[in-house]
C-alpha cells in the first residue's frame, strides 16, 4: 500500500535476493537505477515512467507519494510539498530560503526538529511536517517502487547530492534515509556520479595517459561544471563550480514574469501572488521553453489563470535569449572558475560532456561552446539519467552483494572547516587567528580537501576546552549559500594544570564529508629509561634488543615530527589531495625542519641512551637509509597521537585497471561462485568478502585516509617516550536527530504507514460496495440474473428501495472506515443470496429427482433380467414393488409442486429424495448381489485316465461306440451297465478323501515327477539351438522338423521369427478347461494326417465328459458332439 498507485511488494513472488540501488534526488523528479546482469537498469514506476515526481501530498485520509500526488497537485496544492532537496537541514530563518519560498506550494514554517517544515492539513488537523520527514516518506515510496520492479529486496542505497551541501545538510539527509528504513552506503556527489557513468560506458578506454574531461550539467536548479581526470583506472575530481542563478527554473521564472505582465495589461490581478495561478504559469513557461529549443517562436496559452482571465502570449527566441543575457555571462564565469581551480586550460580537455535538462536550450550550448574555446560539446551520456546510473555503479562498488572492479576515487568539496573557541590565555595554538566577538579560529580542513581525511590539531591549554566546528565558505562559488554553518560543539575534558599542557585533537571527515572529533589526548611528561626498556622488552617477536627498539622509536618520532612540520609549511597543490604534500617535497623539507627544531632547543644534558640513539640516527642519515615509520602502533599506544607513514612512489605501484578481465578467483584463491560466467562483463554478481569490501570502501571508493598535523608541534609531544593520557570527548551539540528524536520520527513514520494502509483498505471496501450496488441494480432491471425469478414482487420492490437508499448513503459517507462498508455490503449480499439459495434448492431437488428416476429404471430392469434367474422370485418381486412405490410417491409430489410458486417453500426436500434413493439402492443392491451357484469341479487326473482306458484291454467304451454306425436305427441298445459307465451322472461326484496310506504312496512319486520334469526340460534344450552350443549330440528328425530355422539368425535376419504369445496361449488353455472353447490337438502333424486319411485308427487324447444329448437334425447337419449323436 505504500507504493504509488496501490503497488505493494510481492513478498510471495520476490526471490530471496537483495540488491543495491542508486537514487538521483532531483528538484522535480527522482530517478533510481540498479546494476543487473546486463548492466545498469533504470527503475520504472507503477505508470511505466522512468522518473518519479518528487512530490509528497497530504489529504484528509492518507498521504500521496510520487505519481499518486501529481494528478492532485492543482486541486490540493496547499497540502503538496516539493523542493525537498533544497530544504532538508535548512534553518527556518535562513536567508537562502527566500528563493525556495517562491517555488514552494505550501507555506514554510519552523518544524519540531528546528529546521524548516511544511504547514499542511492532514486528517483534519493542521500540522508542520519537517522537510526531513517528507524526504523520508518519498524515499520510502521510491524503495517500494524499486522492490516491485527488481523483484528483490532493497537493503542498500546510494544517494546523489550536490557537493556544495554542508555537513549539516548531509547529516539530515542520512537521518531521512534512516527513518525510511534503508541503509545509505554513501552520499555521492553529482560530479562523481557523472564521472562513473562516463567511465563505465567506456570499458575499452585507454587511460595510460591522463585524460581530462569537463562535465557541464545544466539542471533544473543549478549549473555544475566539473573537471575530472581519468588515469590508470583512477578518477580524480580536480574542481567543481556551481551557479544557482543559471538553471531551468530561473528561465521559467523569467517567462512567468512576461506572462504576468501580459495578464496585468488585461486588467487581471498580479498572478505571481497566487499559488494556483503560478502553477498554471509555470506549466506554460515550461512548454514554451521546450518549444523555443527547436523553433523560433512559441505561443503560451492557459485558461482562467486569474479569475476569468486567460493567458495568450507569443514569445520569440530572440526575446527569450535577451531575457537570459545575465545568465550568459555567469555561464562563462563558472567555466573559468572550474578551469582555474583545476590548473588547466580549455585546450587540455579531451572531452566536454553536457548533461541536464536545461542543456537542450540553444543559448546554453552556445555559451558553453564559447567558454571552452569553441570546443564541440559531447552528448554521449543520457542527459537525465547519467547521475542515477553513476550512483548505481557506486552502489555496486560499495555493496558486498555485487562483485565489481573498483575505481580509485579522489574528490573535492566546496567548504573549509575550522575550529573555534573562546579567546583565553589558557589556550594557545599556532596559526590561529583572532576574530571579532572574542573568539579564535584555526583552519582544520581547507576547501577541496576531499573525503575520508584526518587531521591532528596540536594545542596548549591548562584545562578543559570547548570547541566548535564551523563550515566556512571562503569563496562564494555556490551563490545564495550561507557564509558560515555551525557543525557542532564538543567539550574536551583535559585535566587542570598550572602549566601549559600539550594536547592533541583528532579531527576527521568521513566518506560522506561529515566532520567529527574522534579523540583527544594530553601529554603528561616523559617516561624514565627503565620504563622505556621494559616496554621495549615486551616485543620479542621483532627479534631486536630493547636498546635497538628504543633507538628505532626515537628515530621514527623525529621523522614524523619533521613530516608534520613539512605538511604545514608546504602549500597544497592544485591536483589531488590538498592535505598531503608530494613525496619529494617532504623529503627536502624533512632535514630542514629537523635542523630548525634542534637549533631552537636549548642545550641540556641527555641520558646515555638518548646519545646513543642520536648517534645511530646520524649514522643512518649519513648512509642514506630511509626509515619507515609505523603509525598504527604509535597511535594505539599514545591514544591517538599517531605518526604519519611515508607514502610510496607512485611509479612503484599502479592502480588496478577496473576494465581488465574480471578475475575468476575468489578471495582465498579458489574459483569464485560465478566463475562459469563469460569474461565480457567487468562486474559479476555474488556475495563477496565483507571484510575486504569494507576495506575497499575506504581505499578505492572514498580515497585512502590521509592524516596530517597542524597547529604547531610542541616539544616532545610526538615522542614515544612521552606519557599520553586520553581525554574525554563529549559532543554537546551535533547536527541531525538525537536518538530520542530518531525514535519519535520512526514512530511517526509507522503511524503514517498504518494510516495509509487503513485508508487504502477503506477505499477498496468503498469501491467494492459501490460496484456491487451498480451490478445489483443492473440484475434487477432484467439482466442475466435467473435467481430473481424466485423472488416475489414485494421482495423485489423492497430490495430496490434498499439499493436506492444505499446509493444515496454512499455519496454522503465517503470517509467511513473499511468495516462500515464491509458490513453494509454483507447485508445487501445476504438479501440477494436468499433468492440464489431458493434457486439452488430447486435445482438440487430436480437433480435428486432425476437420480431417483434413474435408479428406479436401473433396478427394475435388473430384477426382470434373466441374468438374475438364480435369485428367488420373491426377492426380485420385492425390488419391483419398491420401485413402483417410489415412482408413485415421486409423481404425486411433482404434481403437487407444480401448483406452488418458485418463491414459496417446496413440497419435497432434497433430504427426503435422498433417503428414498438410498433406501432403494441399499435394498436392491443387497438382493442383486446374491452370488450364483458354484459350478461343478473338473474331474481329477485319475478319473480322466480311467475313462481313457477301458477294462477290456485299454480301449475306451467311447472308441468302441465309434465303430457302430451312428445313423443305424436298428442298433441294439446298450445294456444298463454300459450306459452307467458311458453316461456320467448328472451332477459331478465329489472326490472322496484319500486315506493316509494312499497319500504316502503318492508322495513316493514326487521325486519321479521331478526327474521326469528335468528330462523334459533337457529334451527341450536339446531340441533348440542351445544344445549345439552345449556340445550335445545331433537333434532327431522330430526336433529338426519342429524347430526348423531356430538358431539360424544370419539366414533369417530379414525375416525374424515370430514371438510366442504366451499370454494368448494361457488364455486359450483356460478357455479349454472351462469348456467355453473347443480343445486343441497338439499332436504332430504326421500323426494327424495319417489319422485323417484313415490309415491309422483315431485315438482320443482327452477324456469323455458328460455327453450332451443332441437331436437327429443337429446330428444330420454335423452339429452336436459325437457321443451325444451316438446316444441319440
Amino acid at each position: 500500500p505504500l507504493c504509488p498507485s496501490g503497488w505493494g511488494p510481492e513478498e510471495a513472488q520476490m526471490a530471496l535476493r537483495r540488491t543495491a540501488v542508486g537514487i538521483d534526488l532531483g528538484t522535480t523528479d527522482v530517478i533510481a537505477a540498479n546494476v543487473g546482469r546486463k548492466g545498469v537498469e533504470i527503475v520504472q514506476n507503477a505508470v511505466s515512467e522512468r522518473r518519479t515526481p518528487a512530490l509528497v501530498s497530504f489529504t484528509d485520509r492518507r498521504r500521496l507519494l510520487g505519481d499518486a500526488a501529481l494528478p492532485q497537485v492543482r486541486s490540493n496544492f496547499r497540502n503538496s510539498c516539493r523542493g525537498l532537496k533544497h530544504l532538508v537541514g535548512r534553518a527556518a530563518d535562513s536567508p537562502e530560503l527566500e528563493l525556495e519560498r517562491l517555488w514552494s506550494l505550501c507555506p514554510l514554517a519552523l518544524a519540531d526538529d528546528g529546521n524548516v517544515g511544511f504547514e499542511v492539513s492532514y486528517r483534519g488537523q493542521e500540522k508542520c511536517i519537517s522537510a526531513t520527514a517528507c524526504l523520508a516518506m518519498l524515499i520510502t515510496a521510491i524503495v517500494a517502487t524499486c522492490k516491485a520492479w527488481t523483484k528483490m529486496e532493497i537493503s542498500e542505497v546510494v544517494l546523489a547530492i550536490p557537493s556544495y551541501l554542508t555537513g549539516r545538510h548531509r547529516q539530515f539527509l542520512l537521518d531521512a534515509m534512516h527513518i525510511a528504513g534503508v541503509n545509505c552506503l554513501r552520499l555521492v556527489h553529482e560530479a562523481t556520479a557523472m564521472a562513473f557513468a562516463w567511465r563505465f560506458d567506456r570499458r575499452d578506454l585507454e587511460d595510460a595517459t591522463p585524460i581530462h574531461v569537463a562535465f557541464c550539467s545544466a539542471g533544473h536548479s543549478a549549473l555544475l561544471v566539473a573537471v575530472v581526470r581519468f588515469h590508470r583506472g583512477a578518477v580524480a575530481i580536480l574542481s567543481e563550480a556551481y551557479e544557482l542563478a543559471v538553471s531551468g527554473r530561473a528561465m521559467d521564472r523569467l517567462l512567468m514574469e512576461v506572462f504576468a505582465a501580459s495578464l496585468r495589461k488585461q486588467g487581471a490581478p498580479d498572478p505571481l501572488g497566487l499559488v494556483k495561478a503560478c502553477l498554471k504559469l509555470e506549466d506554460a513557461a515550461t512548454k514554451v521553453k521546450k518549444t523555443l529549443s527547436s523553433v523560433d517562436e512559441a505561443r503560451a496559452t492557459a485558461e482562467c489563470v486569474v479569475e476569468d482571465y486567460d493567458l495568450t502570449c507569443d514569445v520569440k527566441r530572440s526575446k527569450f535569449e535577451k531575457l537570459c543575457c545575465p545568465m550568459y555571462d555567469k555561464v562563462k564565469a563558472t567555466v573559468e572558475h572550474a578551469l582555474s581551480h583545476a590548473s588547466l586550460q580549455a585546450a587540455d580537455l579531451t572531452h566536454v560532456e553536457v548533461l541536464g535538462g536545461a542543456c537542450r536550450v540553444p543559448w546554453v550550448q552556445r555559451a558553453l561552446r564559447e567558454a571552452f574555446g569553441g570546443r564541440e560539446l559531447s552528448t554521449t551520456l543520457n542527459a537525465d539519467e547519467a547521475v542515477a546510473k553513476g550512483s548505481a555503479w557506486q552502489a555496486a562498488m560499495l555493496s558486498p552483494l555485487i562483485r565489481l572492479n573498483h575505481l580509485e576515487l579522489q574528490e573535492c568539496n566546496q567548504w573549509a572547516i575550522a575550529l573555534e573557541w573562546e579567546d583565553s590565555p589558557d589556550v594557545e595554538a599556532e596559526a590561529a587567528e583572532t576574530r571579532e566577538g572574542g573568539t579564535r579560529r584555526l583552519l582544520v580542513f581547507e576547501a577541496r580537501a576531499g573525503s575520508h581525511v584526518e587531521t591532528v590539531v596540536a594545542l596548549k591549554c591548562r584545562g578543559p576546552l570547548r570547541v566548535e566546528a564551523v563550515c566556512v565558505c571562503e569563496e562564494s562559488t555556490a551563490g545564495h549559500m550561507p557564509a558560515e554553518v555551525n557543525l557542532g560543539s564538543w567539550n574536551l575534558s583535559f585535566p587542570k594544570s598550572r602549566q601549559m599542557q600539550d594536547v592533541e585533537v583528532n579531527c576527521s571527515l568521513d566518506m560522506n564529508c561529515i566532520f567529527s572529533i574522534s579523540q583527544a589526548a594530553v601529554c603528561t611528561g616523559e617516561k624514565d629509561a627503565a620504563a622505556k626498556v621494559a616496554e621495549a622488552a615486551v616485543h620479542p617477536a621483532t627479534g631486536a634488543s630493547a636498546q635497538d627498539l628504543v633507538a628505532k622509536e626515537t628515530t621514527a618520532d623525529e621523522a614524523s615530527l619533521a613530516t608534520d612540520k613539512a605538511a604545514v609549511t608546504v602549500p597544497p597543490t592544485q591536483e589531488g589531495s590538498r592535505n598531503a604534500a608530494p613525496t619529494d617535497e617532504k623529503a627536502t623539507a624533512q632535514p630542514q625542519a629537523e635542523d630548525g627544531e634542534k637549533a631552537q632547543q636549548p642545550e641540556t644534558e641527555k641520558p646515555a641512551e638518548l646519545v646513543q640513539e642520536e648517534q645511530l640516527h646520524d649514522q643512518q642519515q649519513a648512509e642514506g637509509k630511509t626509515t619507515e615509520v609505523d603509525g598504527n602502533a604509535a597511535g594505539s599506544n599514545q591514544g591517538g597521537v599517531a605518526n604519519v607513514k611515508e607514502p610510496e612512489e607512485p611509479e612503484t605501484q599502479e592502480p588496478e585497471d577496473p576494465f581488465a578481465e574480471a578475475t575468476l578467483q575468489g578471495s582465498n584463491g579458489t574459483r569464485g561462485r560465478w566463475a562459469f560466467l563469460p569474461s565480457l562483463r567487468f562486474w559479476r554478481w555474488g556475495r563477496g568478502d565483507d571484510n575486504s569490501k569494507q576495506a575497499v570502501q575506504c581505499e578505492h571508493s572514498a580515497g585512502s585516509q590521509q592524516r596530517r598535523r597542524i597547529g604547531g608541534a610542541p616539544k616532545g609531544s610526538r615522542k614515544e617516550e612521552t606519557e599520553v593520557q586520553k581525554a574525554a570527548v563529549a559532543a554537546l551539540h551535533r547536527p541531525g536527530y538525537s536518538k530520542d528524536a530518531l525514535r519519535a520520527a520512526l514512530k511517526a513514520e509507522l503511524s503514517f504507514r498504518a494510516a495509509d494502509e487503513a485508508a487504502v483498505r477503506a477505499e477498496n471496501s468503498r469501491n467494492d460496495y459501490e460496484t456491487f450496488l451498480f451490478a445489483l441494480r443492473t440484475r434487477m432491471a432484467g439482466g442475466p440474473a435467473p435467481h430473481f425469478e424466485f423472488a416475489s414482487s414485494e421482495e423485489r420492490r423492497l430490495l430496490a428501495e434498499d439499493v436506492d437508499a444505499a446509493e444515496a448513503w454512499i455519496y454522503e459517507h465517503t470517509e467511513e472506515e473499511a468495516n462500515v462498508y464491509s458490513e453494509r455490503l454483507r447485508a445487501l449480499k445476504k438479501r440477494e443470496n436468499e433468492f440464489s439459495n431458493r434457486m439452488a434448492t430447486n435445482d438440487a431437488i430436480q437433480e435428486k429427482a432425476k437420480a431417483l428416476k434413474a435408479n428406479i429404471r436401473k433396478f427394475k430392469a435388473s430384477a426382470t433380467s434373466p441374468n438374475y434367474n438364480h435369485i428367488a422370485k420373491e426377492k426380485l418381486d420385492s425390488i419391483i414393488s419398491q420401485c413402483d412405490n417410489a415412482t408413485q410417491w415421486l409423481s404425486e409430489l411433482e404434481a403437487h409442486q407444480k401448483d406452488v410458486h418458485k418463491w414459496e417453500a417446496p413440497v419435497m426436500s432434497v433430504s427426503e429424495i435422498s433417503l428414498r434413493t438410498n433406501a432403494l439402492a441399499k435394498n436392491s443392491t443387497a438382493i442383486l448381489s446374491e452370488p450364483k451357484p458354484k459350478p461343478p469341479d473338473p474331474p481329477s487326473k485319475k478319473d480322466k485316465k480311467d475313462k481313457k482306458k477301458g477294462k477290456d484291454g485299454g480301449k475306451s467304451e467311447t472308441d468302441a461306440s465309434k465303430k457302430e454306425p451312428a445313423g443305424d436305427a436298428k442298433s441294439e441298445e446298450l445294456p444298463e451297465e454300459a450306459k452307467s459307465e458311458v453316461e456320467p451322472a448328472p451332477t459331478a461326484a465329489v472326490e472322496p478323501t484319500k486315506p493316509e496310506a494312499a497319500r504316502a504312496r503318492h508322495l513316493r512319486w514326487v521325486p519321479v515327477a521331478a526327474i521326469v520334469g528335468f528330462l523334459l526340460a533337457a529334451t527341450a534344450v536339446w531340441g533348440t539351438c542351445l544344445g549345439d552350443s552345449l556340445g550335445l549330440p545331433p537333434r532327431p528328425a522330430f526336433f529338426a522338423a519342429t524347430f526348423t530355422g531356430l538358431g539360424e539368425e544370419e539366414a533369417n535376419a530379414d525375416n525374424p521369427a515370430p514371438q510366442l504369445d504366451t499370454q494368448s496361449d494361457n488364455e486359450a488353455q483356460e478357455a479349454e478347461a472351462g469348456g467355453s472353447a473347443p480343445r486343441r490337438d497338439l499332436r504332430p502333424i504326421e500323426e494327424l494326417q495319417a489319422e485323417a486319411s484313415g490309415s491309422v485308427p483315431r485315438r482320443d487324447l482327452w477324456p469323455v465328459e458328460e455327453p450332451q444329448e443332441a437331436d437327429a437334425a443337429s446330428c444330420k447337419n454335423g452339429g452336436g458332439s459325437e457321443a451325444g449323436c451316438v446316444n441319440s
